[in-house]
């Protein structure tokens, strides 16, 4: 038996660099599912003026992502759950966010938050949506990326 060490510092270097730079296949097949979800999150999304879909992040860390609804152009963070499960009458959202939303000046926008206020708002489940749409698709995902079948 033999040892071959490598004792050079730039190759001992270059390789490390090297190894941390290649994602592992479940990365891969995370990021897939993860940028898959936020594409189709988008899709769900209410259209109005494109604020919420195009503000939906992904948050990685080790074996998770996080695909996240967060609308920080507009000032109330709790924005996209208001949209998921509506507003109860009472609740007055932010003028400025209703301006900027329906691209309205001030005086409009007071008058449909008052109306929100006073009537609430609906459920648009675009984040449910989006979750059902992934689980029906876990099947898929494996099949693709953990087996390799040959049909006859």
């Amino acid at each position: 038996m033999f040892t071959v060490k490598v004792i050079d510092k730039g190759v001992i270097n270059g390789l490390s660099n090297m190894l941390s730079a290649l994602k592992s296949e479940p990365d891969r097949i995370l990021d897939k599912m993860a940028d898959e979800t936020k594409n189709r999150m988008r899709t769900e999304a209410p259209e109005m003026t494109g604020l919420l879909k195009s503000e939906i992040d992904i948050t990685s860390s080790m074996n998770k992502r996080i695909i996240e609804p967060v609308a920080q152009k507009l000032s109330n963070k709790k924005y996209a759950s208001a949209v998921e499960t509506g507003t109860s009458p009472g609740h007055m959202p932010n003028v400025d966010n209703i301006a900027l939303w329906f691209g309205a000046n001030k005086q409009i926008a007071y008058a449909i938050a008052m109306k929100i206020k006073q009537t609430g708002t609906p459920a648009n489940p675009f984040v449910k949506r989006t979750y059902d749409w992934i689980v029906s698709k876990l099947d898929i995902f494996a099949v693709e990326h953990f087996f390799d079948i040959e049909l006859p």
